[in-house]
């Protein structure tokens, strides 16, 4: 069976066109994402994202007790990502919003890159807190949410080896 070049050229076409939907075109804006989020009462969710799609999750709830998950974000939710990790980086980010709320939650969030961090802290996601932070900080608890790939393992996260509040400032010493 003999192939006309009109054929082979079809061919080579059709298959350049499915790899070429494989094949990741746009750059990831950041290295690792690291945020914790607390929900006010029960839970406590870690989740860590490199730039690679790799996204590690811990869930720490009283009611349900701590779980590990693993999974992989396609292509479109990646590029999501790193188009709001790239407003991060373009926006002023304060490094603590607080919103007055005592049982509204917490999050932590670090977002890293080659040449830039952005660490940001705040108490619920209220008027104080800056939109976009808002709007990532409810993206990362969406996928959090769909996770369901289970496996053990023994991530740290750097969000949460710290306290959502700042330190306090030192005692201003009392003069007589």
């Amino acid at each position: 069976m003999v192939l006309s070049r009109w054929k082979i050229l079809g061919l080579f076409v059709f298959i350049s066109l499915i790899c070429s939907s494989c094949i990741r075109n746009k750059n990831v804006s950041f290295d690792v994402i690291d945020a914790t989020i607390f929900d006010g009462w029960y839970c406590i969710n870690s989740i860590r994202i490199e730039k690679n799609g790799y996204v590690h999750i811990l869930t720490s709830c009283i009611t349900k007790g701590q779980k590990f998950y693993t999974t992989t974000l396609n292509n479109d939710v990646l590029d999501t990502i790193s188009d709001m990790a790239n407003n991060l980086f373009t926006e002023r980010i304060d490094t603590f919003y607080n919103n007055d709320c005592c049982d509204c939650g917490a999050f932590r969030l670090i977002v890293k890159s080659a040449d830039k961090r952005i660490e940001t802290a705040g108490i619920g996601l209220g008027k104080e807190t800056n939109e976009t932070a808002k709007e990532f900080i409810k993206y990362l608890k969406k996928i959090i949410s769909k996770t369901e790939n289970t496996y053990e393992n023994q991530l740290q996260f750097e969000s949460k080896t710290r306290e959502f509040y700042p330190v306090p400032p030192p005692p201003v010493p009392q003069h007589l």
